[in-house]
């Protein structure tokens, strides 16, 4: 019920605290709401971004452009009420009265305090200087032939996601210039025309990166010594990494990081001055020591780098952790919030004194991430491998078989055998098959080309493959078992598989029954074989 009352009378509203109410800030004079309403895209997207805190609202402009930037709105919460005030001036006395109404609670608000990023119009200029608008020839509004749209003759338009790194202004306070060393550039004077604002000077680390079949430096950047001389270095760490090079001549930077228990933001001072840093070939992602040459060394084949990739693996297979996780990057339709994790406290970390075999078991663990181990899952799909990492008598057989032999050194193979990585990747692929489970429930297959499947003999069992299909997908089989002309396959005491199993007796009968009683078997003592290791390996 409403009361009227004049300007001067204090009085009392009742209200339902259950009415619950979304503000939104509309950064523009609404004069229709149903534009409004619009430009954040209706009321069901308003409900789809409110179900997700972390979400910001955008609002476009022009929603009818696809191409359209837009801005996002932060949201707050709040305590307000939503009231409807009405005001009627007596005929008599002309006197003002007021109604109040009380509609509800106001308890998230959405602000846009942010600038829209740049806008890029699908335009093209005219010869006299006018635009015309190509939005129709590059944003299909209908349905139209695949041939037809390929073919005709349009403009490349291929405008970024964004273009700003960031929405939010900053504040710029007018004062005397910073005072800076000796030594400093000021980033102004060599700033091309074409950028827009100051930047910062660079940082340098004076890192020698290096490519293969480029001439390889002998000394460091005289500014990467003068940087280990600092006044907070710790000459000790130095002298570490000397003597952990005089051990081997190469290193992957996660080697460096355990061995030597020097965290990276150290060994970013320290390296630019002992070692540079393989770009690509066959030591590609490791740091060599200065005055090592391992292209007109052959001994150097021991640590050249295997680039072990895994697919990603589908619904129900062993989960192994990407190397890099993109939920991490930065988006801006999404709030950056510190997330509430439940803590987990273990006993033994209380304990002062861990016992050895937990020492034994981190080292062990650790060790993981540049060694590749014929019993552990490697911890992340894409993993680098020195040579002589590799646990595999396979590997190593291979690496020392044209040993007195090498002629050249590759950029691909450097100073082993032809083809050298694909053959030691199909090895490790197939103990990787054995340790998680072989057949369709979990695949890791080496995808080769035709010419590599000829090499290998390799073709699927049992069936005609035409060779202008494209490539097969297939699993190593020279290390499991042997294939005869006919297809079958012989296992030996570790195989995974039996096919074709059937025993004849003295008359020439075959015992089809004993051979498919041996079959199930052996079939079912692999399958609790591999249950065992799968276990192990959770």
């Amino acid at each position: 019920m409403s009361t009227w009352t004049d300007k001067n009378h204090r009085i009392d509203v009742s209200y339902d605290k259950n009415n619950r109410f979304i503000c939104v800030e509309h950064p523009a004079l609404v004069r229709k709401p149903e534009k409004a309403i619009s430009t954040i895209g209706g009321i069901k997207n308003l409900e789809k971004i409110y179900g997700d805190p972390m979400k910001r609202l955008p609002l476009q402009w022009r929603p009818e452009d696809f191409y359209c930037k837009a801005t996002y709105g932060d949201r707050i919460k709040a305590s307000n009420l939503l009231m409807k005030v009405c005001r009627r001036r007596r005929k008599s006395d002309g006197k003002e009265e007021y109604e109040v109404k009380v509609l509800g609670i106001v308890e998230t608000v959405y602000k846009f305090q942010a600038m829209v990023d740049f806008q890029y119009l699908p335009v093209k200029t005219k010869k006299d200087g006018t635009y015309e608008s190509i939005y129709e020839k590059v944003c299909l509004n209908k349905l139209v032939p695949l041939k037809e749209y390929m073919n005709q003759d349009v403009p490349l338009y291929i405008p970024p996601m964004m273009f700003a790194r960031v929405d939010k202004p900053c504040d710029f306070q007018y004062k005397q210039e910073m005072k800076h060393r000796p030594d400093y550039k000021n980033p102004d004077t060599d700033r091309p025309a074409n950028l827009i604002g100051t930047i910062r000077q660079r940082r340098s680390i004076f890192t020698i990166f290096v490519n293969f079949g480029e001439e390889l430096p002998t000394a460091p950047i005289p500014e990467a010594v003068k940087r280990t001389k600092g006044e907070f270095v710790d000459p000790k760490l130095e002298k570490v990494l000397k003597e952990l090079f005089e051990e081997k001549p190469l290193y992957l930077k996660i080697e460096m990081e355990h061995r030597t228990g020097i965290r990276s933001e150290k060994l970013k001072i320290f390296l630019p001055a002992m070692c540079f840093y393989w770009l690509d070939g066959p030591w590609r992602g490791q740091w060599n020591k200065f005055g090592y040459d391992p292209t007109k060394t052959p001994a150097s084949k021991i640590y050249q780098t295997i680039d072990f990739r895994i697919r990603q693996v589908r619904p129900g297979q062993v989960d192994i952790k990407a190397k890099r996780d993109i939920l991490k990057l930065h988006q801006w339709n999404q709030v950056n919030r510190n997330q509430k994790h439940n803590v987990k406290i273990s006993l033994k970390s209380l304990d002062d004194t861990p016992d050895e075999q937990q020492k034994e078991e981190e080292t062990f663990n650790k060790e993981l991430y540049y060694k590749f181990r014929p019993d552990k899952v490697p911890p992340h799909r894409m993993m680098y491998y020195p040579v002589c990492y590799v646990e595999l008598d396979e590997v190593q057989t291979l690496v020392h078989e044209n040993d007195g032999k090498e002629k050249k050194c590759s950029e691909k193979d450097g100073w082993c055998v032809e083809d050298f990585n694909n053959r030691c990747r199909d090895i490790m692929y197939s103990y990787l098959n054995r340790l998680l489970g072989s057949g369709d429930s979990v695949e890791f297959k080496f995808w080769r080309t035709k010419k590599r499947k000829r090499q290998l003999g390799q073709l699927s069992l049992g069936s005609d493959v035409d060779e202008e299909e494209g490539d097969i997908e297939g699993e190593i089989e020279r290390d499991i078992g042997t294939t005869d002309e006919k297809g079958n396959t012989d296992v030996d005491n570790e195989g995974e598989t039996q096919r074709d199993l059937s025993i004849t007796g003295e008359g020439g009968k075959d015992e089809t029954d004993l051979g498919n009683k041996e079959t199930t078997n052996f079939e079912e003592e692999s399958e609790m074989e591999v249950e065992t290791d799968i276990q192990n390996v959770k």
